[in-house]
């Protein structure tokens, strides 16, 4: 019986094993070298030691803060535009952050939405249901990635275990992840330059909407797809009255 089962799942146990030997050299990383993760100066001495692999060094910190989400999204995301300037910097970003989301789509697809309960908090999950509700799954799944304080990580996760088509939630995680990565790249590229006005502009602007995110996201969410339900009501019934 043993024997049948592993055979039957043995694409999901070599899977379960890979991605336990990830965590596992991710923590040991992470504990080694925790001043970089939280440093973009240091980060970027760090990375750039790599030499000519620093980019691929780059893309897999990106990717890998999303998969475990222990490494400061921010902080990575600024060393990007340290490293590398604004538009480079963001482009890099986004494509380490979208492959790590897709991983993330892929576990769920591969080991079951029941893997889902024992990787994400029950609170975060109910939450994060609790939005996918408000309206077109697409648009609010673009809605949570532009919109600063409100957990992104665990999204790929929960959307993997849904009905959700990648496609659908590839487009507009990463749509809704640009404004964001582009603050970060900019703020880390004016970071060297002694820029000190601009710097405190971002810094300012971005942590003004991060706590009001924080804070009152789930309300600013909330009144704006109950203004687009409204919307798409008077639309229809419009209509109907021209038939």
């Amino acid at each position: 019986m043993i024997k049948n089962i592993l055979k039957e799942k043995k694409g999901e146990i070599i899977l379960g094993l890979i991605f336990l030997i990830l965590i596992g050299v991710s923590y040991l990383y992470f504990k080694k070298y925790y001043g970089f993760f939280h440093s973009p100066e240091k980060m970027k001495e760090w990375i750039l030691s790599y030499g000519n692999y620093s980019v691929v060094i780059f893309l897999l910190i990106q990717m890998f803060q999303v998969v475990i989400f222990v490494i400061p999204g921010e902080v990575t995301q600024i060393a990007g535009g340290v490293l590398y300037g604004t538009l480079y910097g963001a482009i890099l970003s986004l494509v380490g952050i979208s492959i790590g989301s897709s991983i993330c789509f892929g576990l769920v697809k591969a080991f079951g939405k029941e893997w889902v309960d024992k990787v994400i908090s029950g609170k975060d999950l109910k939450f994060i249901k609790k939005m996918l509700d408000l309206g077109s799954k697409k648009n609010v799944i673009f809605a949570i990635h532009v919109i600063p304080g409100i957990p992104k990580d665990i999204i790929a996760y929960i959307c993997g275990a849904s009905n959700i088509r990648f496609r659908d939630y590839f487009i507009a995680s990463t749509l809704g992840r640009i404004p964001g990565i582009v603050m970060s790249a900019l703020f880390g590229a004016n970071l060297m330059t002694g820029n000190y006005v601009l710097l405190i502009v971002i810094a300012v602007s971005m942590t003004l909407l991060f706590v009001i995110g924080f804070f009152k996201g789930e309300v600013i969410m909330k009144r704006l797809f109950k203004r687009r339900k409204q919307e798409d009501s008077t639309q229809v019934e419009r209509q109907r009255e021209h038939v």
